[in-house]
């Protein structure tokens, strides 16, 4: 077998995209830019010291989990096709597919087209049994399929930097995917101690609050803005009563940022991309609204949870696209900019 690259995301496209979404969050009140945002080559690499941090601690978890439950997953999902959403590098996912023997189809969806060039060759010559083929596009819009006994893979707690509505259209597509026999492995971040939540998106090294600033450099880069980041400071907070880190970007003083055409102007002090949410249990449970309830798995404390759900197929949805950050990275749920 061999890699096969398929783009049904252009440039054009994600331009588009990013422009009629600056010009309806940049606009509003409070300010909003979804952390797809937050992705790009600078981005990818600020997140690849991240995940070295000793206190960020989902990627380690999530692997002790894989490799603890991947022979799990593979005998009740027995998959002939195997799909990973926001797939990047797709380390981890070797995991999984090292206990996969019959495998024939492996399908990686991302953004971004360099990490596929890269990771899908690896992966095809890893598996040389396997066909792999490497989609550059949107979850919602460009899911695979359906194949039968597929599995359809999203790690890294991506799933948690959605809102409830996007959460929902996602596993609305991933159902239209699946088929009647297919399966879903989602790895989540459960709520713990808040010290230790904090403390993975708020490094002491100041990565995560690069990456946070990132968006004003791609928005600078893309939409011809002046944002100038050094008025600006990078936060990250829990939110209580939300269960979520919210990560900001601060205008350190009232300021006017000029986007082509699009100008904003403010006294307010707050720019916000948000942060991501952690779940509970029952929470997974009511929101997967699969057809039997999902197996559970965790490493000791809570820390993340892969859980597989079998899903009946409601009929293909398709929803609005998500473009530059749906990697299966760390998950910041990029909300609001007020002081832009």
């Amino acid at each position: 077998m061999s890699f096969r690259l398929e783009r049904l995301l252009g440039p054009d496209d994600l331009a588009e995209q990013l422009r009629r979404e600056a010009r309806d969050g940049l606009t509003a009140t409070p300010k909003r830019m979804r952390s797809r945002w937050l992705w790009d080559a600078g981005g990818s690499a600020l997140y690849e010291r991240i995940m070295e941090l000793p206190d960020y601690y989902l990627p380690l978890a999530e692997q002790a989990i894989l490799e603890t439950r991947a022979g799990d997953v593979a005998a009740s999902a027995h998959p002939r096709t195997v799909v990973e959403l926001g797939s990047g590098s797709s380390v981890k996912t070797r995991i999984l597919l090292d206990a996969l023997p019959e495998l024939e189809r492996f399908v990686a969806i991302d953004v971004s087209e360099s990490a596929l060039a890269k990771a899908g060759p690896r992966l095809a010559a890893r598996y040389p049994h396997v066909d792999v083929l490497g989609v550059v596009g949107d979850f919602e819009r460009h899911l695979p399929g359906p194949f039968a006994e597929t599995l359809v893979v999203c790690l890294g707690s991506t799933i948690g930097a959605l809102d409830p509505q996007d959460r929902a259209a996602l596993l609305a597509a991933v159902a239209g995917a699946l088929g009647t026999d297919g399966a879903l492995l989602l790895g989540l971040d459960l709520v713990k101690p808040v010290e230790r939540i904090v403390a993975a998106y708020d490094d002491a090294e100041g990565l995560s609050a690069a990456l946070i600033a990132n968006l004003l450099l791609i928005l600078n880069h893309e939409l011809a803005a002046d944002f100038r980041p050094e008025r600006f400071r990078s936060e990250a907070a829990w939110n209580p009563e939300l269960e979520r880190m919210e990560m900001a970007v601060r205008s350190l003083a009232a300021q006017t940022v000029t986007l082509r055409r699009l100008t904003s102007s403010s006294s307010s002090p707050r720019a916000r991309p948000s942060g991501p949410r952690s779940r509970r249990s029952s929470g997974v449970r009511a929101s997967s609204e699969s057809s039997r309830p999902p197996g559970f798995a965790s490493t000791p404390g809570g820390r993340t949870t892969p859980a597989t759900s079998r899903y009946a197929s409601p009929g293909p949805s398709r929803s609005a696209g998500r473009p530059r950050s749906t990697r299966s990275r760390r998950p910041t749920r990029a909300a609001a900019a007020p002081g832009v």
